[in-house]
């Protein structure tokens, strides 16, 4: 081979290096921007609001969604601020009392409240919200649940009724909560025969606190709904395709 066709070969060699180092940057950056502007479709359309307040009896922490739709947020905000309320009315009437052996020094109390969302679809979203108390003194946390769903459209709050074809859906539903909440081991050694059978029986309100994802129903349960309060909150699962001769096609679209 020639001088002359060892610098061609050279060259060659080096553009191929060359257009290969550029193809490789640019599949990174490709990769890069498309993990960078994922987009979690279940918070499309919700902010998260907070309020943080510390005063030298107490310290609250709240978090909770903000939609585009003014009256949900009118809901969601009322029943905030009337936990908030609830909150600042038991602090003063337990420090306007006279003070505990050793003073209230021990005794700060707090408030928390959290969310998660969950989403049937565009239109249909669920908030479940876990608020937290606690008093102070070594005394444990008093926790509850509240799930809240709604029509983002129109703004309107659903009742678990209307997800349903068969009126006699609860019959269904509390026999398969019940099963799923024993068969998950979640109870542990707080499992309770007879709490379990009445936290989870037939009627209305023992399932008002519910949330739809995309692809199973959730129930949440109070502390002391469905075992000891040490317990906590509780929760069942129950799939659509498990219960789909129940619904009403038109609420779930392609679920």
């Amino acid at each position: 081979m020639t001088k002359k066709s060892q610098t061609a070969l050279i060259v060659i060699i080096a553009l191929i290096l060359l257009v290969i180092g550029i193809l490789l940057a640019g599949w990174k950056s490709m990769g890069k921007t498309s993990k960078n502007n994922s987009v979690d479709k279940t918070l499309e359309g919700i902010e998260n609001k907070s309020i943080v307040e510390s005063d030298p009896h107490y310290d609250l922490n709240v978090s909770y969604p903000s939609t585009i739709n003014p009256q949900i947020n009118s809901q969601i905000e009322s029943f905030v601020q009337g936990q908030i309320t609830g909150f600042k009315a038991r602090v003063d009437d337990f420090f306007n009392k006279a003070p505990p052996p050793g003073g209230f020094s021990a005794w700060r109390h707090s408030f928390d409240i959290n969310y998660e969302v969950f989403r049937l679809s565009e239109q249909t979203v669920s908030f479940k919200f876990g608020i937290r108390f606690s008093g102070g003194g070594g005394q444990g946390p008093v926790n509850s649940v509240v799930a809240q769903t709604f029509d983002i459209q129109t703004g309107r709050q659903y009742v678990l009724a209307e997800f349903f074809s068969d009126p006699n859906y609860l019959n269904v539903i509390s026999e398969m909560a019940a099963k799923n909440l024993k068969d998950s081991g979640r109870l542990g050694d707080q499992y309770n025969e007879e709490m379990l059978k009445s936290g989870a029986s037939p009627v209305e309100s023992n399932f008002l606190n519910f949330a739809l994802s995309e692809d199973s129903l959730i129930f949440f349960f109070q502390p002391q709904q469905l075992s000891p309060a040490a317990a906590g909150v509780q929760y069942a699962e129950i799939e659509y395709d498990d219960i789909r001769n129940l619904l009403k096609p038109e609420m779930f679209g392609n679920n």
